[in-house]
């Protein structure tokens, strides 16, 4: 693996080498400066450079760590580079956890320093390895993150990585990938807008941020893979396999949707009477792979996406219903009097879902000023991107409305049924599930303000789907413009996506409602030392942790 960068740039070479698991050393040259960065089982480990200002003896001088005659004398007792750390320390100049955090600084600032590099040379040689006392511990999505905002503010380097007059798209996730990464709230923002094909140049409009700051945001996500920049001739072709994946998915979505309409829940999950609990939950899971709604949120699965969950929430009925006893022997009980009227059938509903509103811990929906008590509604606050990104596609857990099989009820039961088991299933964090229900009640009545309430909360736990979070908890104020509640939650959404201007608005809309609300009192409150501490933050993360050592593989390394 050699070549020019230039064709390939730092985060491009990178991201081959963790797809690879690749181990070995990766070279740069560009004239005299030669600088190397090792990889162990496809993660960066360590770096090395032949420039004085990247040594770390000129480090620990110029930042007053240790004195001249203390690196000379380390250097004298250890003979090589590489140990002039750990003389330091048996020294007494230093403590060892401190030198180590000095180490990884100067390694990470050696990787930083060359994402600003778009010209010069690369090889790649698998044979060379290197041990080192201490090595970095971050991951490699986070190497290419923090590489990319460091180089971002560099014009040239922002156009090579992120060209505006370029078009993004979300790229399709097959085989190995990087692991998420730990984005920052305005990644995280951008990230949910981007959900058709989008110019670089528009990304600032259609987020509602200065260009300067969606520019770095929109090269972090590229460089990290998490947009892609649209190569017409490549699509083309995949446009067409798409076409073909799609045509194949909606006969066997109608195949299926046929079958299930005659079908009982055995038949459904394609197991027999006699099958046991294990057997259930694998034909589940293989089903759950196959037709989980959550797997097509692209666009172009817009119009299947109805029937998906439609399908699902048979396969997702039928499995709540077989996997437990109790509700099984009911179903079987059931199916031996199919003489039965239909109209004294009543749905299998779990206890736990059938609780009145009215019983539950609280209400959100009154008019009237709340006591602070009563603030907050059934769900938590939003957790964090990082939080969110590792809950998994598809668990046993992960239910779709079951089917209402009362011929009497009408839509507008159907969906208080659908909302009463979304809010059932938030509770116990099968939150998949809820928000499955969610829609459906919406679909069924797009009327009620809690339902478009809920559902928004719901999606505000996934940074990719906070934009519908956006617009759920949108309708539900129109909906209902007196209540304080649904600002409060507007506020802590734009909150989380790093607007604070437009959090503060919402939280004062609330106020004006109920000047009571505790949240949005203690939010304003906060405001102006948050926003300070944000600066801080930034200033400090960048300033303090980029530092790093040399190997003593550098002589024979920078003499190739």
């Amino acid at each position: 693996m050699q070549g020019q960068l230039g064709e390939k740039l730092i985060p491009d070479i990178i991201r081959e080498l963790v797809q690879k698991n690749a181990s070995g050393l990766l070279r740069l040259t560009r004239g005299k400066t030669i600088k190397a960065i090792f990889f162990d089982n496809g993660a960066p480990v360590f770096a090395i450079s032949n420039l004085s200002p990247d040594q770390l003896e000129n480090k620990l001088v110029k930042d007053g760590i240790a004195t001249i005659d203390q690196v000379n004398q380390a250097k004298s007792m250890a003979g090589k580079a590489n140990k002039i750390g750990t003389m330091l320390v048996q020294m007494g100049v230093l403590p060892e956890s401190e030198m180590k955090k000095i180490i990884r600084a100067q390694v990470m600032e050696i990787i930083l320093s060359l994402f600003e590099w778009n010209e010069g040379e690369y090889a790649f040689d698998e044979r060379i390895r290197a041990s080192h006392e201490v090595t970095l511990d971050i991951s490699s999505a986070d190497v290419i993150l923090e590489g990319a905002r460091h180089a971002s503010s560099l014009q040239q380097i922002s156009e090579a990585i992120a060209p505006s007059e370029s078009v993004l798209v979300r790229p399709k996730i097959n085989g190995a990938r990087l692991d998420t990464g730990r984005l920052m709230p305005i990644e995280s923002y951008i990230l949910s807008r981007i959900d058709n094909a989008t110019a670089v140049s528009e990304v600032g409009a259609i987020s509602g941020l200065p260009d300067e700051d969606a520019q770095r945001a929109v090269c972090a996500l590229v460089a990290a893979g998490f947009l892609k920049l649209l190569d017409d001739k490549k699509e083309e072709a995949a446009a067409e396999e798409v076409d073909e994946d799609l045509n194949r998915l909606r006969e066997d979505i109608a195949r299926k949707l046929h079958f299930f309409a005659s079908a009982d829940h055995y038949e459904i999950l394609g197991i027999t009477r006699q099958s046991n609990t294990s057997e259930i939950k694998a034909a589940y899971y293989q089903l759950a792979k196959k037709y989980h709604p959550d797997r097509y949120r692209q666009p172009e699965y817009a119009d299947i996406r109805a029937k998906l969950e439609t399908l699902f929430a048979r396969i997702s009925q039928a499995y709540d219903t077989l996997r437990e006893s109790g509700p099984r022997a009911a179903y079987d009980d059931q199916m031996r009097k199919p003489s039965k009227p239909a109209a004294k059938t009543e749905p299998l509903i779990p206890p736990s879902v059938s609780t009145p509103l009215s019983s539950r811990r609280e209400e959100p929906y009154g008019h009237a000023p709340r006591k602070p008590e009563a603030e907050k509604p059934f769900a938590p606050d939003a957790p964090s991107a990082q939080e969110h990104e590792r809950e998994p596609l598809a668990q046993p857990v992960v239910t779709a409305p079951p089917v209402i099989e009362s011929r009497q009820a009408g839509p507008g039961q159907t969906a208080e049924h659908y909302f009463q088991q979304g809010r059932a299933r938030y509770e116990r964090k099968e939150y998949h599930a809820a928000i499955h229900l969610l829609r459906e009640a919406i679909k069924l009545d797009a009327s009620k303000p809690q339902y478009h309430f809920h559902l928004g909360v719901a999606l505000m736990r996934n940074p990719r789907t906070r934009r519908e979070a956006e617009q759920h908890l949108t309708r539900a104020a129109e909906l209902d413009p007196i209540n304080a509640q649904i600002r409060v939650r507007l506020g802590l959404l734009y909150k989380e996506a790093g607007l604070p201007k437009k959090a503060e608005q919402f939280f004062r809309q609330a106020l004006q409602l109920d000047p009571g609300n505790r949240v949005a009192r203690t939010e304003l409150g906060d405001a102006a030392p948050q926003k300070k501490d944000k600066k801080d933050k930034k200033g400090g993360a960048q300033d303090s942790i980029w530092k790093s050592d040399l190997g003593s593989i550098a002589k024979r390394l920078f003499k190739k």
